[in-house]
């Protein structure tokens, strides 16, 4: 117990501490772009906490579904000998659910057959209405064969794509978490540099954090990306309601994909990350902030190396199946 409450201190000291920098990370933010794109990623995460999205999110969930996949799972030897419990088997079965009956990838905008296949012309700012109405900042503009032109919001609030229910990987991962987050799971928004996002859940029987990504069905499978798709990535950030982590040695697994980690310097992204955590656990109790500081210090050994990771998953290493072949063949994601 000594012991215990000798680390307690020292968590909220550091704590007190790191808080105090604020000038210190409003200057580090001003002064790289890179860190300004990282420390914005809160915002996303800050819409899974509101209570309204998340009683939406239940609304639109096939509870009886999950909860009948979950206990189907429960009782797979695979799943037993993992040492999976009830919600794993549910988080389980949840990608598989929103994949197949719940959200659509979107190439470009459904429009009428004999309009033909719609072309993307341009990019444009979003208008207010679809700012107001979704948190969209980016439109694509689309021509049909008529002539007639087709706008596609990319929107940004999970409540608006539980609605929509279609997108590209941003969509997708942005409605996925907020329906995590709805049942009750800690969850984390994965950004990747190389535009790919996707999620993670920490796993109280596993005691770590688990890959997530429906686009692809995927679950525990991080070494998807690199030796699957064969893509190459540099900083993959894993951002929650309680904090930063950079979770790039987690995914990026293949020293033949591993593009260089020249945007900031390393010791000045530790910091940044680091203050950026402390600010999101400002006005947490001592006895929660210490349960995360341990999490936290076990999981920086796991991704340096110094403890055994958990096996890989027995997830198919594929190609991407998500998205249009030649879409994925120019992002460098159709396999090797």
């Amino acid at each position: 117990m000594e012991l215990y409450n000798a680390f307690r201190d020292r968590c909220v000291a550091r704590q007190l501490r790191d808080c105090g920098k604020r000038d210190r990370l409003r200057q580090l933010i001003s002064q790289n772009g890179f860190l300004t794109r990282i420390a914005s990623l809160s915002s996303t995460v800050q819409q899974y906490e509101d209570p309204i999205n998340q009683e939406l999110a239940l609304e639109a969930i096939d509870v009886e579904r999950l909860y009948k996949g979950a206990d189907e799972r429960l009782q797979q030897e695979e799943n037993r000998s993992k040492g999976y419990d009830f919600t794993d088997c549910r988080v389980l079965e949840t990608p598989h659910w929103f994949k197949t009956d719940f959200f659509k990838w979107t190439n470009e905008p459904e429009v009428a057959p004999e309009l033909g296949k719609p072309q993307r012309i341009a990019v444009e700012r979003s208008s207010p209405q679809e700012a107001r109405e979704g948190g969209a900042s980016v439109t694509e503009v689309y021509r049909c064969a008529d002539g007639s032109l087709v706008r596609y919001p990319r929107y940004n609030n999970p409540a608006m794509l539980l609605k929509t229910r279609n997108g590209r990987c941003g969509e997708w991962a942005n409605c996925f978490a907020l329906i995590l987050r709805s049942l009750g799971l800690r969850v984390r928004y994965v950004w990747n540099a190389e535009d790919h996002v996707w999620t993670e859940y920490w796993s109280n029987s596993q005691g770590r954090w688990i890959h997530l990504d429906s686009c692809e069905d995927a679950f525990d499978n991080p070494e998807l990306y690199n030796k699957g798709w064969g893509k190459k990535m540099s900083y993959c950030i894993a951002v929650g309601i309680h904090g930063y982590q950079d979770v790039s040695k987690r995914y990026v697994v293949d020293g033949d994909k591993v593009l260089p980690r020249d945007k900031v310097d390393e010791s000045v992204l530790k910091e940044a990350l680091a203050l950026l955590t402390a600010l999101q656990r400002a006005a947490l109790p001592a006895p929660e902030l210490t349960t995360l500081m341990i999490q936290d210090y076990f999981e920086r050994l796991e991704l340096g190396g110094s403890l055994a990771r958990a096996s890989p998953s027995t997830g198919q290493l594929a190609p991407r199946q998500s998205g249009s072949i030649a879409w994925t063949t120019a992002r460098g994601e159709a396999g090797n």
